[in-house]
């Protein structure tokens, strides 16, 4: 090793930002609309709430909007980046990366590696492993740090899937001597070939997938199973089983404080209070899988009291949002497919005649154009927007529930 040059440990995040759409349809409401049983959707899937967005946002602007926001809210310089990738798998373009897009927010710095990842659910978790083996292989060289970018607007065509779609952005700084550090050598991983989801290039132009529900279960848990049991291997390996009896004993406490009426964060408080490993398992049909893990090293460091009040932040933003009707939530639906087949040049029927914080969070960059050659042209929302345009609305270019 070269003098001045010290061996990079601890890598992992020294920073997150949180973006997710501001309208949201109700779980429960939208069984009604779909005439399912009571709770297939809120029981069924475990959830509340979907958010969604309509055709004036999408990956590119909410990927926009979340690392410009990591940028601002952790006063990142952007020269003090090295290497940024983006994990998705909602394309709008069959060469240019979303990433490319991404660099109008780093000035002068061109000097950043780093494309999309595509395949699935999956290409976010990779994203972040290739920050990761980024800032470990140059770190010490460069002394720059990665941001790893996991960005989805999942949409589905009108049946049974459609419940389970979404929309929401995560930035991540992954730096060293990081607060939250993932455990090195402990990545376990399953790759297969199947076709319980994929979205194929046919004759019709469609964001929405082709699904199998059945396969796409059962090449889950078998993920699952493999990445467990290799999992283990290298953990029993590196740790002994110190760390499998760690793992145990929080499985354990899980277990315990789910018993009975869930009693909101207070329930939750012992598990996170005395939480120090970080267990993630994350899927994508096709199918690729990996299971990992991560550790809390100081709970004095400020880098995470920070995390922990921009996370408190996006919180507060859930009761912020705008409940809309099934109705509104399958009109926002129709004019992404309406705008996705529209002639060139086109405007957002959301836009309306302007975005406002009616359906916009202030500080979201939004799409306000496909001109003749398809380039897309992007706008942001100013921060403390006041709305002077449908202030009943729930979707500009959508009636909402307060209109006559």
């Amino acid at each position: 090793m070269s003098p001045g040059m010290h061996p990079v440990q601890d890598v992992g995040i020294g920073a997150i930002e949180i973006y997710f759409p501001k309208n949201v349809v109700n779980q429960t409401d939208l069984e009604k609309f779909d005439g399912c049983s009571k709770g297939k959707y809120t029981v069924g899937l475990g959830q509340e709430q979907m958010g969604f967005c309509a055709d004036n946002e999408d990956v590119v602007s909410i990927s926009l909007t979340v690392t410009d926001a990591l940028l601002r809210k952790y006063e990142i310089e952007p020269s003090s980046i090295g290497f940024l990738a983006v994990g998705t798998e909602t394309l709008i373009d069959k060469s240019k990366s979303v990433k490319t897009e991404l660099m109008k927010l780093f000035g002068d710095n061109h000097d950043i590696e780093g494309v999309d990842v595509k395949n699935a659910c999956f290409g976010g978790t990779q994203a972040v492993f290739h920050a990761i083996d980024w800032v470990y292989a140059n770190y010490s060289m460069e002394k720059r740090n990665a941001i790893a970018v996991l960005a989805d607007i999942a949409v589905y065509e009108p049946g049974p899937a459609r419940s389970t779609g979404g929309a929401a952005a995560i930035a991540v700084l992954i730096t060293p001597d990081a607060p939250i550090a993932f455990d090195r050598g402990l990545r376990a991983t399953y790759m297969a070939s199947s076709w319980d989801f994929y979205k194929p290039i046919g004759k019709t132009c469609t964001e929405y997938p082709i699904v199998d529900g059945p396969v796409s279960l059962q090449s889950y848990m078998n993920a699952l199973d493999s990445c467990y049991v290799r999992y283990k291997e290298k953990a029993l390996k590196i740790y002994g089983e110190a760390l499998i009896a760690a793992v145990a004993k929080f499985l354990f406490r899980d277990y315990e404080n789910g018993k009975g009426e869930y009693n909101g964060s207070y329930a939750m408080l012992g598990i996170y209070d005395d939480l120090s490993r970080i267990l993630f398992f994350a899927y994508g049909s096709g199918s690729a899988s990996a299971m990992f893990s991560a550790k809390i090293r100081d709970r004095t460091d400020n880098r995470l009291s920070q995390m922990q009040a921009v996370c408190r932040c996006a919180i507060t933003r859930l009761d912020e949002r705008l409940e809309c009707t099934p109705e509104t939530y399958t009109e926002a639906m129709k004019m992404r497919e309406v705008f996705l087949a529209s002639e060139v040049p086109v405007t957002p029927k959301a836009n309306g005649t302007g975005p406002s914080s009616t359906s916009l969070f202030p500080g979201t960059y939004y799409l306000r154009a496909l001109d003749e050659k398809y380039r897309r042209s992007y706008e942001v929302l100013p921060y403390r927007a006041v709305s002077e345009n449908h202030e009943n609305g729930i979707v500009n270019g959508i009636q909402g529930e307060g209109d006559s």
